[in-house]
């Protein structure tokens, strides 16, 4: 697998115009080598793949990628990691250097400019992201796992929510059950309730107690082989107003007519502008001001993007994410979100935890 996808990214650096490729970002190093830990970098080459480390994680390097020419630099040196790499870029002949701009700091840069010497540094964008938007049925197996084991903790949650508990113990039982469900890894995004709903994200506002009448948000996921699960779901504590069943309805409608035009083919703005035209059919489309959804794999935002400005045609095995929501300050918010894998015929929701209204 992982020799295949280097072999793929080989036959890319040719439309790049260099022969040698340097890769910092850590995912991107995961997706094309198989390495799980930190503080290593990947120089490919047309014959080469120096995986470049130091002594922190060289043994965790080598036995996860016999693969691959595994180096050690000394993390001490300020010079050192330069010199192993371009000793190696020298050794296999590279000639044109590419590096992922995109994952660079300007500071960094200026050193890698002024190692490089003579040897040019070409840019590059996106490469291996590009390759790692089309999933394989191991990614898929992966993600699925990762959902089912989010459902599972779903159905935990509805036997632990209570008024009274603040909104940091029921992020504790969140993330206690995910540390417990599957393999052990666990995403966590944010939980609000009543007001505080109206926070799309809102970390670090989680001492409110959970009252009588209150929408509770968990927007949360498991992760599984490095491979993320994203779900919203928005439950009530007690008995729904006509205000909360009305716009709890417009936000699962939205969902649900954005999730069946996903298919193979459709802009993925398309899409957005589904889910969003209801919305503010409904008046209340200055309540919903994110993107519809994103991509989803080893990061939890990644290509492709699902909003107004993507210029993204959804294709087979893209799993994305459909997550309209409406925030109303002062009153409280509803998101309603699924993960999506992209069918060569269509799609498929990943969950199966019900959208329909709880109350508890």
């Amino acid at each position: 697998m992982y020799q295949q996808r280097i072999q793929k990214l080989r036959a890319a650096m040719a439309d790049y115009s260099c022969d040698g490729l340097y890769v910092l970002k850590q995912v991107n190093i995961r997706y094309l080598t198989g390495y799980t830990g930190g503080g290593a970098f990947l120089l490919l080459t047309e014959n080469g793949a120096f995986l470049i480390t130091d002594s922190r994680y060289l043994e965790q390097a080598q036995t996860e990628c016999p693969h691959l020419d595994v180096r050690l630099y000394d993390n001490t040196s300020k010079t050192s990691f330069y010199s192993v790499l371009f000793d190696a870029a020298h050794e296999a002949g590279v000639t044109r250097l590419g590096f992922e701009c995109d994952h660079i700091l300007y500071s960094d840069y200026e050193k890698l400019k002024a190692a490089a010497g003579a040897l040019p540094l070409l840019p590059i964008s996106g490469a291996v992201e590009s390759m790692r938007r089309t999933k394989d049925p191991q990614e898929i197996a992966w993600i699925r796992e990762a959902c089912a084991c989010t459902d599972d903790v779903f159905a935990q949650l509805m036997d632990v929510i209570r008024a009274g508990m603040t909104e940091k113990e029921l992020e504790w039982e969140i993330m206690h059950r995910m540390q417990l469900t599957g393999n052990g890894n666990y995403s966590e995004f944010a939980t609000l309730s009543g007001v505080n709903g109206s926070y799309p994200h809102g970390k670090g506002v989680y001492t409110k107690k959970i009252q009588p009448g209150d929408f509770i948000t968990m927007d949360f996921g498991c992760k599984c082989h490095g491979y993320y699960a994203d779900m919203t779901r928005t439950v009530l504590v007690g008995t729904p107003t006509d205000k909360q069943r009305e716009i709890y309805g417009i936000v699962q409608e939205a969902q649900r007519l954005s999730a069946a035009a996903v298919a193979p083919g459709v802009p993925a703005k398309e899409i957005d502008r589904i889910g969003r035209d209801y919305i503010i059919s409904k008046g209340y489309g200055a309540y919903f001001g994110h993107g519809m959804g994103h991509g989803l794999g080893l990061e939890i935002h990644e290509a492709p993007f699902v909003r107004a400005s993507s210029d993204a045609i959804l294709q087979p095995w893209d799993v994305i994410t459909v997550e309209p929501g409406i925030y109303i300050p002062g009153w409280g918010g509803i998101r309603i979100e699924d993960s999506i894998l992209v069918t060569d015929m269509g799609s498929e929701s990943l969950f199966r935890s019900s959208k329909n209204l709880i109350c508890l």
